[in-house]
C-alpha cells in the first residue's frame, strides 16, 4: 500500500520499524541494567527524530539560512527531497512502541510481521490516528473472525468520513481558497466568512479522513482509538484541545507533558511546559499549514483545482501568482522576486484544462514551472 505511492520510501519506513523494532528487544534484554536501557531507548529516539527533522526541515531551515546570508542562493545546498507521506504518523507510532517497553507498559515482542503490521497498518498509516502499541500490537496476534454487525459500522463510519470530507470540506474549500488567494483585496465580512468555512474544512478533512480510517480498520476486525469527539461543541479551549486532533494531543500529554513535570509543579514550569508542547506540536506539523498526511493527501486535488481556477483565463492570473501557494510551487530561494520584478514584462498565457483529464493537468503544471523560471531568469 505504501509503496505504490513511492516505493523507494519503503526502504526508509522499514528502516524507522527495525529500529524500533530493534530497540524494544535491546531494551527488554537490558532490563536489570536500567542505564543502558535507557540509553537505547534515547539513541532510537534521536535516530527517528532526526530522519524527521532532516525530511521535514532541512530544504526549509537552508532556504530561509540562503535567503538570509547568501542573497537567496541555493545551488548544492538543498536535498530537493519530497516529504514522505505520513512520515510524522508512523515515526510517532514506532516511537510510543520504544518507549512503552522502557517503562513496562508493553513487552517487547520478538514478532517482526506483527511489529511490522502495526507500524504500517494502511488504513491509518499517512493521516492517523496515531496509535498505541499497548492497543493496537496485540490486537494483530489474537485470532479475529468477520462480524456483520462491526462491519455495517465500520461502512457508515466510512460513509460518513467521505461525506465530511467530499460534501463538507471540499466544498468549503473552493469559497476558501478563492479568498484566501487573493485576501488582500477582499472586504473584512468576506474574510469573516471565509475564516469560519475555513473551520468547517479543516474539521472535515482531518476528521474525515479519521473516521474512514477507523471505519477501514473495523472491517478488519482492529479498533482504533477515537480521533474527534465533536470539539467544536466545547466549552472553552481547554476542553477544546481534549476533544481535537486527540491521539496526537494525548500522545504529546503523556510522552512529554508529563515528563516535564506536568501540571503537578510551579507555576513558571506549567508555562514552560505548556510553551514546549506546543512548540514541539508547531515542529511535528511542520512548515506548511496541514500535518504531512493529509498535506500529501488534499495536495494532489487541491492543487489542481487551483490550477484549473487560473488557467480558465486566457492571461496571467495576478491573485494565485501573489498567493504563498504559487511561490511555494515554483520558486526557490531569491527567484520569487526577481520573477514578481520580471512580470509585467513578461505575460503568460496557460493552456486550457479539460475537465477530468489528469493529463491536462500535469501538462499545465509543468508549463506553469517552466514559464516561472524562464521570467525569473530574465
Amino acid at each position: 500500500f505504501y509503496g505504490w505511492w513511492d516505493w523507494r520510501f519503503l526502504f526508509l519506513i522499514a528502516f524507522t520499524s527495525i529500529c524500533s523494532y530493534a530497540a524494544g528487544i535491546l531494551i527488554g534484554k537490558f532490563r536489570n541494567q536500567p542505564k543502558k536501557a535507557k540509553a537505547v531507548n534515547a539513541l532510537n529516539i534521536v535516530v527517528n527524530l532526526l530522519i524527521l527533522g532532516i525530511f521535514k526541515y532541512y530544504d526549509f531551515f537552508a532556504t530561509a539560512f540562503a535567503d538570509a546570508f547568501l542573497g537567496g542562493k541555493t545551488e548544492g545546498l538543498l536535498l530537493k527531497v519530497i516529504l514522505p507521506v505520513g512520515i510524522s504518523f508512523y515515526t510517532f507510532q514506532a516511537l510510543s512502541y520504544s518507549i512503552d517497553v522502557w517503562r513496562g507498559k508493553i513487552e517487547p515482542t520478538k514478532d517482526v510481521i506483527q511489529f511490522f503490521a502495526y507500524v504500517s497498518f494502511f488504513p491509518q498509516l499517512v493521516a492517523g490516528p496515531i496509535e498505541r502499541a499497548t492497543n493496537l500490537l496485540p490486537q494483530f496476534g489474537r485470532k479475529r473472525t468477520f462480524d456483520y454487525e462491526t462491519g455495517a459500522d465500520g461502512m457508515r463510519q466510512i460513509l460518513w468520513g467521505l461525506f465530511k470530507k467530499m460534501v463538507v470540506a471540499d466544498n468549503c474549500a473552493v469559497y476558501v481558497d478563492r479568498v484566501f488567494s487573493a485576501y488582500q483585496t477582499q472586504s473584512g465580512s468576506t474574510l469573516l466568512l471565509a475564516a469560519v468555512l475555513f473551520a468547517f474544512q479543516i474539521y472535515g478533512d482531518f476528521s474525515g479522513y479519521s473516521d474512514i480510517a477507523i471505519g477501514t480498520a473495523k472491517l478488519f476486525g482492529i479498533k482504533l482509538m477515537r480521533n474527534f469527539k465533536v470539539p467544536y461543541f466545547s466549552r472553552d479551549i481547554a476542553e477544546f484541545w481534549r476533544r481535537w486532533h486527540i491521539s496526537l494531543t494525548t500522545w504529546f500529554r503523556d510522552y512529554v507533558y508529563i515528563q516535564l513535570g506536568g501540571s503537578r509543579c510551579s507555576k513558571a514550569k506549567i508555562v514552560r511546559n505548556t510553551f514546549v508542547i506546543f512548540l514541539v506540536s508547531g515542529l511535528w506539523h511542520g512548515a506548511n499549514s496541514y500535518p504531512d498526511g493529509q498535506e500529501q493527501a488534499l495536495q494532489g486535488h487541491r492543487g489542481r483545482r487551483e490550477m484549473a481556477a487560473f488557467a480558465e483565463g486566457s492571461g496571467t492570473d495576478a491573485a494565485y501568482i501573489r498567493s504563498r501557494r504559487f511561490r511555494m510551487d515554483h520558486f526557490q530561494g531569491g527567484e520569487y522576486r526577481r520573477f514578481m520584478g520580471g512580470i509585467q514584462d513578461h505575460p503568460v498565457t496557460f493552456p486550457p484544462v479539460r475537465p477530468g483529464r489528469f493529463r491536462d493537468y500535469r501538462i499545465l503544471i509543468r508549463h506553469t514551472h517552466h514559464a516561472a523560471r524562464r521570467m525569473a531568469s530574465a
